[in-house]
């Protein structure tokens, strides 16, 4: 079966094209996320945080990048410590985990940004 080259191109290899310029362009955005991993000095759950606290504007505000950085860093450590698979015990997985997650902003500058009147 001979393929006819000077075809017009058919609908299923432009949808075949799109789909390989998303992914081209996925695999640039990963690419530059770690760059920027390298840059910040971060791993990939430590960036993460770290972008979640960034999106705070009152956080931003508050502390400076160190400290976010260094509450990123513990977050991915206490996420990594005391995250279990076992599903039979989920729930107190997760109060454990908001328990230290909340020891751990309170500990930092994060009551200023909720009071920020109130003095220290």
């Amino acid at each position: 079966m001979a393929v006819r080259t000077d075809a017009p191109p058919s609908a299923s290899s432009l949808d075949t094209a799109a789909v390989v310029a998303e992914l081209v362009q996925l695999a640039q955005a990963l690419q530059a996320e770690q760059e920027r991993g390298k840059e910040t000095r971060l791993t990939d759950n430590e960036l993460a945080f770290y972008d979640a606290l960034r999106t705070n504007e009152s956080a931003r505000e508050a502390m400076q990048d160190e400290v976010m950085k260094k509450i990123a860093h513990d977050l991915a450590d206490i996420v990594r410590r005391d995250a279990k698979t076992d599903w039979n015990i989920k729930e107190q997985v997760r109060a454990k985990l908001r328990t230290t997650i909340k020891r751990l902003l309170s500990s930092t500058a994060t009551r200023r940004t909720r009071h920020p009147k109130r003095p220290n």
